[in-house]
């Protein structure tokens, strides 16, 4: 007896021991950093993050507020269980919030209805109002309470508009006088007034609408039928900004609309489809563009001000009751500095930065890939500073110990890539000649020097020539019958 209570505090003390040895580390930065807005009224900023893609069992999905302008944040995802939020609205006469969420077991199914959560705290706890109502395939795209708070309506691609007035338990659809129902925006607008915007579909061209008692009413004159990604509505000007873009080449062009007259493109504008517009405390108009990041019209000139966001696939950008203007993208959360046309990295508190791989190069240097490309650390993770592969969503990172050459892949539903390195993870160059597949997932190496990779869905590769050429003989030849390799 006494050899065993020995044995087990023996145990016991290196458990304890070993679980004193972990740390958090100073990065990096880039996470899953998603959607972001501030209730008007209370001032608290909410933000929704999780992974890029919107895809997969277990994605998961966490809201966090702030109530200081995004210096600190609180997470208030209880009771989620994880679930992926796509849309949250807050009721700006309340403390309401309302959220939508992909089933995780059985994501952008038809047959699986989309589910609804319902909170009257700011967060701290959530109800389950619907799951059946919202069909499948993508939960709802827009969700806004009316100015009294008493209304929620919600837009969805194929179903055009909803509304409930308890709270998300029940829907109604509002789809009189709408032409096309796919969705894309739904935005308070000129008089206070309820838009709703559409995609192009079926030859059927986008459109707005405005809704007028329980009606709508096509208000698109000027407009090209092409899709229409975001609508703002500069109060202060009583000027309406409308964004669009297409699926086939991803062009797009700004339009507005003054006091309701019809609406005008505004010349110059420098590209892709626009996401998402905001007017600055100078009464500069914001626009964050399809993998173009963020760019300002002032004066009648279109300037490129992404200079210091580190990603140009931004992911939202929203400006508080107080003023400040905040962005999310690939590198985390950045706060605009007006005076000097500059972004300042502003991720406080945030947990989800996202590394899925790490690896150690032959000097000692920590590589770590994330959704924004390769990190390198000098000091332990101390600190640390991208070195490439900017906006890329990496899978794996490795050292083969007998070359000390560096290996990284990404994922890619366009088809993914194997990235190599020479000089320990400081730069890096595309050495993918004969891979085809959408993820690189892994590296090994055996003591004939031959490199494997798997390739999550397809069947791995190898490569004899320490990866400048990928078109080896396939793992199925060698007893894999699976091509899923994790």
């Amino acid at each position: 007896m006494k050899k065993t209570c020995l044995l087990l505090l023996f145990f016991s003390t290196i458990t304890t021991l070993n679980a004193q040895f972990w740390q958090p580390t100073n990065g990096p930065k880039g996470g899953m950093y998603w959607d972001m807005s501030t209730n008007p009224v209370t001032g608290i900023t909410y933000l929704v993050v999780h992974w890029t893609r919107l895809k997969g069992n277990g994605l998961g999905g966490n809201i966090y507020s702030s109530n200081n302008a995004g210096v600190s944040w609180t997470e208030i995802d209880n009771g989620l269980k994880g679930q992926p939020v796509y849309k949250l609205a807050s009721s700006s006469t309340a403390t309401h919030l309302i959220i939508a969420v992909m089933d995780t077991m059985t994501p952008l199914a038809a047959s699986v209805p989309n589910k609804i959560y319902f909170s009257n705290n700011q967060g701290n706890s959530w109800v389950l109002s619907n799951s059946t109502y919202f069909p499948g395939n993508l939960p709802p795209t827009s969700l806004q309470f009316n100015a009294m708070g008493d209304t929620i309506f919600a837009g969805q691609k194929t179903a055009g508009v909803s509304f409930s007035v308890d709270n998300g338990i029940s829907w109604q659809t509002s789809n009189v006088g709408i032409t096309n129902r796919n969705i894309t925006d739904l935005e308070y607008g000129l008089n206070g007034n309820l838009y709703a915007c559409t995609d192009s579909v079926a030859g059927n061209g986008a459109k707005v609408f405005m809704q007028n008692g329980n009606a709508w009413v096509d208000v698109s004159i000027g407009l090209p039928g092409t899709r229409i990604a975001d609508l703002y509505y500069d109060a202060a000007n009583t000027t309406m900004y409308l964004g669009t873009g297409s699926f086939t080449n991803g062009a797009g062009e700004i339009y507005r609309s003054i006091n309701g007259s019809a609406w005008t493109a505004i010349p110059g504008y420098p590209g892709n489809e626009a996401q998402r517009m905001l007017i600055t405390n100078t009464g500069d108009l914001l626009v964050r563009i399809l993998n173009q990041g963020i760019w300002k019209y002032a004066s009648g000139t279109w300037t490129n001000i992404s200079g210091t966001l580190g990603s140009l696939k931004t992911a939202t950008i929203s400006k508080d009751n107080s003023g400040v203007i905040l962005a999310t993208t690939k590198a985390g959360i950045w706060k605009y500095d007006e005076t000097n046309s500059s972004w300042i990295y502003f991720t406080n508190g945030i947990k989800n930065s996202s590394a899925r791989a790490m690896a150690f190069s032959n000097n000692g240097d920590l590589l770590a890939g994330t959704e924004n490309g390769i990190y390198r650390s000098v000091d332990s993770g101390n600190s640390f500073a991208q070195v490439g592969l900017k906006d890329t969503v990496m899978m794996s990172v490795s050292l083969n110990p007998t070359t000390h050459k560096m290996y990284a892949g990404n994922t890619d539903n366009n088809g993914s890539k194997i990235f190599t390195s020479n000089d320990n993870g400081i730069s890096w160059i595309n050495n993918s000649t004969g891979v085809n597949t959408t993820r690189t997932t892994d590296f090994a190496y055996n003591k004939q020097g031959k490199i494997f990779c798997g390739t999550g869905w397809a069947s791995p590769v190898h490569s004899s020539t320490d990866g400048i050429n990928w078109n080896g003989p396939l793992w199925s030849s060698l007893g894999f019958s699976q091509s899923r390799v994790v």
